[in-house]
């Protein structure tokens, strides 16, 4: 008996062990950081129907006009405050995180310049540790942004 209960502890304590690095991941705190736009894919996401139809040629010389108009932009996360810097214009948030599902971290932004306006509902789904999807809930528009390394 005693050498079935001392195994049972073994394999319990080992199941453990082997899913504490799945749990232990905390997607809030994997926020923070830099992250960068990827405006390329960004822009391949938005583009319209008639750059998926026109020849390779065609669209990389449309990827690389819109290159040209596109503003770079920045995002920072640190434990309260997210940062997007857009053409050198920051614009700052405090925030909250008010739920994490499998792997997108929903929370509520709050613009410095206007607290009493209501929060903005936003969302970051990992794609990836590097890579991740933000977007206003209910907005089509998401930005693809990458972890500055």
């Amino acid at each position: 008996m005693s050498g079935t209960l001392v195994r049972t502890a073994v394999v319990a304590s080992a199941l453990a062990a082997l899913s504490m690095p799945v749990q232990a991941k905390d997607l809030a705190q994997s926020l923070r950081g830099r992250w960068n736009a990827d405006k390329q894919a960004m822009a391949e996401a938005a583009a319209p129907p008639f750059y998926k139809t026109a020849s390779p040629e065609k669209r990389k010389e449309m990827l690389a006009q819109a290159m040209k108009d596109v503003p770079d932009l920045g995002v920072v996360f640190t434990a309260d405050t997210v940062t997007a810097n857009v053409g050198g214009d920051p614009q700052e948030a405090t925030y909250t995180v008010t739920k994490v599902e499998k792997s997108t971290v929903y929370f509520d932004a709050i613009a410095k310049k206007a607290p009493a306006k209501p929060a903005d509902k936003m969302y970051a789904e990992f794609v990836d540790d590097d890579t991740i999807r933000l977007s206003k809930v209910g907005d089509d528009m998401v930005l693809v942004l990458k972890r500055e390394k």
